[in-house]
C-alpha cells in the first residue's frame, strides 16, 4: 500500500544583496508551482506542478529509468531497452503555521527527505530565491518518545536535540528565543542540545524537555535519545506517515481529482 510521509520546511532569512521581499508562503508557492530538474544521488529528477489550487499545492516527482527486456517470440526474444518513469506525488500545505509536505515514498523514485532536501537546494541556488535558506526535518510522534522515556527510566543516558530556524511553530518561547538568537545573531544554521548521564540516571522531564519534545516533533528538529548505544527513540525513525489505497491515488492528468486528493493528504 503506497505510503506518505510528513516533512516541515522550515526557512531562516539569508543575509543576500537582492531579496526579492517574498514571504514565506509566496516563496514556496513560487518554488513549488514551476518545474524543475534536478539531482540527488547523482540522479536527474523532474518535480513537475499541479495547476495551483490554493493553499494546497504540489506536483509529481519522477525519473526516468531505462532497463532491458525480453521481447516476444517473433523476435526470438531479442533483449530490448525499455524506459518508462516512476512518480511520486508531493502536495504542500502553505498556511502560514504548517508549511508541511506530504511526499509519497515510492522504492523506484526515492526518499522523501532527499528528494525535497535536494529540489529545495537546486531552487535557492537561483537569486530569485536566494533570500530564503530553507531546512527539512520530519514530523514525529511526541507520545512515542514519551513512550520510550517511560520503557527505559533509569537506563537512558543521552537526550539531544538539534533544531532548525524557527518557522513559526508556536513553540515556547525558551526554545524558540534560543534558537531564534542562535541563527539571527551567531547564523547558525543548527542549534544542537544535548544531555547526558552515562550512568543512565538521565530523566527527560521538565518544562525544557518537553518544550523541546514539542517543538522536534512538530518538525522544528530532530530528536535522538539512547540507552547507552543503542538508539531507544529517534524522530526520523518515528515519522509520521499515511498509507493510502492504491485505487484512492489519481492519475496526474485528471487535475481536479488531483487537487481533491491534496486536500484528503493534508486533513489532519
Amino acid at each position: 500500500m503506497p505510503t506518505f510521509e510528513y516533512l516541515r520546511i522550515s526557512l531562516a532569512k539569508q543575509a543576500d544583496l537582492f531579496d526579492p521581499g517574498l514571504s514565506r508562503q509566496e516563496f514556496l508557492r513560487n518554488i513549488f508551482s514551476r518545474r524543475w530538474d534536478f539531482s540527488y544521488r547523482r540522479r536527474v529528477y523532474t518535480y513537475d506542478p499541479i495547476p495551483d489550487s490554493g493553499d494546497y499545492i504540489g506536483g509529481v516527482i519522477g525519473r526516468e529509468i531505462a532497463e532491458l527486456r525480453n521481447d516476444g517470440p517473433d523476435t526470438h526474444w531479442n533483449v530490448i531497452e525499455q524506459r518508462h518513469w516512476p512518480i511520486a506525488y508531493l502536495s504542500l500545505d502553505l498556511a502560514e503555521r504548517e508549511q508541511i509536505a506530504a511526499i509519497q515514498n515510492h522504492q523506484r523514485v526515492g526518499s522523501p527527505y532527499g528528494l525535497l532536501k535536494s529540489l529545495l537546494e537546486h531552487a535557492v541556488r537561483s537569486v530569485e530565491f536566494a533570500s530564503w535558506k530553507p531546512s527539512v526535518e520530519y514530523i514525529s510522534s511526541a507520545s512515542d518518545f514519551w513512550i520510550a522515556a517511560n520503557n527505559y527510566a533509569g537506563k537512558i543516558t543521552s537526550l539531544s536535540f538539534v533544531f532548525v530556524p524557527p518557522n513559526m511553530l508556536g513553540a515556547k518561547e525558551a526554545i524558540d528565543d534560543l534558537v531564534k538568537a542562535a541563527s539571527e545573531e551567531a547564523l547558525s544554521e543548527e542549534t544542537e542540545l544535548k544531555l547526558k548521564n552515562p550512568h543512565g540516571n538521565l530523566v527527560p522531564s521538565g518544562s525544557l524537555v518537553e518544550a523541546s519534545v514539542s517543538t522536534a516533533t512538530a518538525g522544528g528538529g530532530a530528536i535522538t535519545m539512547r540507552a547507552g548505544k543503542k538508539v531507544i527513540y529517534s524522530s526520523s525513525a518515528n515519522r509520521r506517515t499515511k498509507e493510502i489505497n492504491s485505487e484512492d491515488i489519481p492519475k496526474p492528468s485528471s487535475i481536479e481529482k488531483v487537487r481533491d486528493f491534496f486536500k484528503r493528504l493534508m486533513a489532519k
